[in-house]
């Protein structure tokens, strides 16, 4: 076989239900096209051509040089309803390129005893239903056979020209559009596929699920019955942890500039710089042309990249939010520290960032009132009251936002400019939130502490008291000893404010940012303590935990346990938990002391194990082990998973006790986010051209024979650069390079 080159052209040579697909050179008489035809029908169809299936035909492919071959090609392009012309041949003299073909041009053919003789092309048409089953099946039988005429690249181009660009857009939809659908549902419903759901005090995960279906459907919450509403926990946290949004100082071209050697260039021309030669001013330009493309190039294409990404992890923090917040319901939601990525930042970029924390990131979400959020007082008002009435429903859009090092900077940076435009923005730092549980029932309700009726009971109403706590200034040096001050003192009224250890009833909840101290080895962050030089103040510049004297002031401050067994309430303390961020990997942990270690209580010391195996020892309520829930919410942030925690608490009456229990619900990493929504939208795109390639066919546009001339010309491009570029043979290049 010659070697293909500019001259050659594809063509279709369709009989009945078969296409062959043959390079022929279009200069050519052509009684080369029919005698290479005609080898190729015999060594490939030895047995004849199937002419028709219903009913069934077979045409015997005639030998020797008395062979005849009529051609044919249709009266309309791309409608053989209108049927096929004959060709003129001119007895084999005739070139392609003299009759009009072109570049995969449809050429039927039919054999007939003279040339002058009338003919009659025998093509059926395969349904569009079938196309793709026929090209697969058409290209293994001509992978099948072992031909020198048809190369293996003309099989599958000839499977992609066998079907219409029209039919190839819609069986492509056919494929996407069922996958686009299926991630798309799974993205937008991910809480129901994954069984998310708030706990509740039958521990049962799929009773939970169960039930918070019911809250969405036949009829959202109304078709809830007595006995599922008091299953509900009174008390549900949607607890988000590190969102840390960056901006634009995370932007190469921000500080850099775009393009800034270009710039110098400019400079050097315009001879704005000196240098101490001609010389030396080329080749300075010579340096900077380099930078132009192998810095300032890679900085603007990754800035780009960069604001692109920004742009969509607002919406994948805000869809983790939104979609939470619809499906589990919450009464509360917290957002642990962190909510900015950078506590460097200048006003500007601070209030820029901000405005897109509340209306992309948590749009819909309010701040908490200055005025709701109280300092700590022996009279106090209540927040709210936990009894599910459309009036507390306010709540659930209220976020109990917690400062972190990120948003304020640690000890050693936290300045009274940098506090007050968060407090500005998010909400106060330091402040106390009370919520009742109302007893409907009177015989417990009689149970209750009154210094008239009831003065010996130990038993207040029902009470959540949620602690913010600012701990970036608790470990010292501090850079501001008055803010530092103002952290201690809130604590200070905290504990003077809460109630006897001997009380039933209250529980404290303590939301901060940095988590308590615990050895390495039981979280992922270690003990990490930074300073800045003494030329920079000494400040405190970097920490993972608390030291463990600023843990005391939690465990033995405001929850009151001892290591006396002689101290109130036997030192078990105040009950309650913490919630904290700061560590993106997430952790719980159980923090206790064994009051039965040492016989001195001076030497005994509070002691840190993992939740799970805290549990399988039996530790917590045990027997002189006062101890805490730590739990370290696991960051919202797209490399760690987009998790969020959900933590119910509900009042045991017999125990007079509030019980919890935490869940996590991550979306997945925002790879998945985006590829869900880069394939939604060239599904989207991909029907636009469905839609438009039909209405141009439909107004008589050769669709087809255009996209297939372009893509002929493709391939002739790419098949004259690997010719040139190929090695030579025996010491003569290639046909073609010449």
């Amino acid at each position: 076989m010659a070697e293909l080159d500019d001259t050659h052209i594809s063509v279709r040579f369709r009989h009945g239900i078969h296409t062959i697909y043959l390079f022929v050179d279009a200069l050519a008489p052509f009684s080369a096209v029919t005698t290479l035809l005609l080898e190729t029908l015999q060594e490939r169809y030895p047995h004849g051509l199937t002419s028709s299936i219903a009913p069934p035909k077979t045409t015997h492919i005639p030998e020797g040089a008395d062979a005849v071959v009529a051609y044919g090609v249709l009266n309309v392009p791309n409608d053989p309803s209108r049927g096929w012309k004959k060709l003129n041949s001119r007895n084999g003299e005739s070139t392609p390129t003299k009759l009009g073909l072109k570049n995969n041009s449809l050429v039927a053919f039919t054999f007939v005893e003279d040339e002058d003789d009338e003919a009659e092309f025998d093509v059926e048409w395969p349904r569009e239903d079938e196309e793709l089953q026929e090209v697969c099946n058409l290209a293994i039988a001509e992978l099948s056979h072992d031909s020198p005429r048809i190369l293996l690249v003309g099989v599958f181009a000839h499977a992609v020209g066998y079907m219409s660009v029209v039919a190839f857009l819609r069986h492509g939809l056919r494929l996407a559009v069922p996958l686009a659908v299926a991630i798309t549902i799974y993205l937008y419903l991910f809480p129901i596929f994954q069984g998310c759901a708030f706990p509740i005090e039958s521990g049962s995960g799929q009773e939970a699920y169960e039930l918070t279906k019911k809250l969405h459907w036949p009829a959202s919450n109304k078709n809830l019955t007595p006995e599922d509403r008091a299953k509900l926990a009174p008390f549900r946290l949607l607890a988000l942890g590190d969102p840390q949004l960056e901006g634009d100082t995370s932007i190469p071209t921000n500080y850099l500039g775009t393009f800034p050697h270009v710039k110098t260039i400019a400079r050097h021309i315009t001879f704005q710089t000196k240098h101490d030669s001609f010389r030396e001013r080329v080749r300075q330009i010579v340096h900077d042309l380099v930078d132009v493309v192998f810095e300032d190039t890679h900085y603007f294409l990754e800035s780009q990249r960069k604001r692109f990404d920004l742009f969509g992890n607002d919406f994948y923090l805000a869809h983790i939010y939104r979609t939470l917040h619809w499906w589990s319901v919450p009464t509360h939601v917290t957002v642990l520290g962190d909510l900015l990525g950078s506590q460097w930042i200048d006003d500007a970029e601070f209030n820029k960032r901000s405005r897109r924390f509340w209306d992309r990131s948590f749009k819909g979400a309010e701040r908490l009132p200055d005025e709701l959020a109280h300092y700590p007082t022996h009279e106090y008002t209540l927040a709210g009251l936990l009894d599910g009435s459309e009036e507390e429903k306010v709540w659930t859009k209220r976020l109990l936002n917690v400062v972190g090092n990120h948003d304020v900077g640690y000890a050693g940076d936290l300045t009274e400019e940098r506090l007050e435009r968060f407090e500005r923005e998010f909400g106060k730092v330091n402040y106390e939130l009370r919520f009742e549980l109302p007893v409907t029932d009177d015989e417990k309700r009689a149970t209750i502490y009154d210094s008239d009726k009831n003065p010996d009971s130990d038993r207040v109403p029902p009470e959540i008291r949620i602690v913010v706590v600012n701990d970036m200034n608790l470990d010292t040096p501090a850079n501001s000893s008055a803010l530092q001050d103002s952290t201690y003192n809130f604590i200070n009224n905290v504990i003077q404010t809460s109630p006897s250890v001997d009380s039933k009833g209250h529980v404290t909840v303590i939301l901060t940012h940095i988590p308590l101290y615990k050895p390495a080895g039981i979280c992922v962050d270690s003990p990490f303590f930074d300073f800045h030089s003494k030329a920079d103040g000494g400040g405190l510049k970097e920490q993972n935990q608390l030291s463990s004297d600023a843990s005391k002031g939690f465990l033995e401050g405001i929850w009151g346990m001892s290591a006396r067994t002689t101290a109130a309430g036997g030192g078990r303390g105040r009950p309650g938990l913490m919630l904290n961020g700061h560590d993106h990997e997430g952790c719980d942990t159980y923090h206790f002391m064994n009051q039965t270690n040492a016989t001195d209580p001076a030497d005994r010391s509070w002691e840190v194990t993992r939740w799970a195996d805290a549990q399988a020892k039996g530790i917590p309520g045990g027997e002189g082990i006062p101890g805490r829930r730590e739990i370290t919410v696991r960051s919202m942030m797209g490399d760690f998973g987009g998790n969020a925690g959900l933590l119910s608490m509900w009042f045991d009456y017999e125990a007079w006790e509030w019980r919890y229990e935490y869940a996590v619900c991550p979306l997945g990493t925002q790879h998945f986010w985006w590829f869900v929504h880069i394939v939604d939208f060239i599904v989207l795109l991909w029907a636009v051209a469905y839609a438009l390639v039909t209405v141009l066919v439909e107004n008589g546009v050769d669709v087809d024979g255009n996209f297939y001339k372009g893509v002929s010309c493709a391939y002739k491009y790419l098949f004259r650069r690997q010719t040139a570029n190929a090695p030579a043979v025996n010491g003569k290049p290639r046909v073609g390079t010449q």
